[in-house]
């Protein structure tokens, strides 16, 4: 019997490169809502949350991880502060 070919799937570009100053790809600190610090890399941002922009980040402990934006930043320091 032939087999039948598999189709590829194609993966798709994000539409939002670029948002708050973090772009895909950066490395960076986001603290959760319970006050916990996590380091990891930009793979999604979500600009149109209810309770403010949002991105994604995957981290090597934890997996995915979504922060608000205003509780992020590139350097650990300034987390610990707030």
């Amino acid at each position: 019997m032939p087999r039948k070919k598999k189709t590829k799937v194609k993966i798709k570009e994000p539409a939002i490169k670029e948002h708050s100053g973090f772009r895909l790809g950066d490395i960076i600190f986001g603290k959760d809502h319970i006050g916990k610090v996590y380091d990891g890399e930009v793979v999604h941002f979500y600009p149109d949350n209810k309770e403010g922009p949002c991105l994604m980040i995957i981290t090597r402990e934890s997996g995915y991880r979504v922060f608000l934006t205003s509780k992020c930043s590139f350097d650990k320091k300034d987390l610990s502060k707030k």
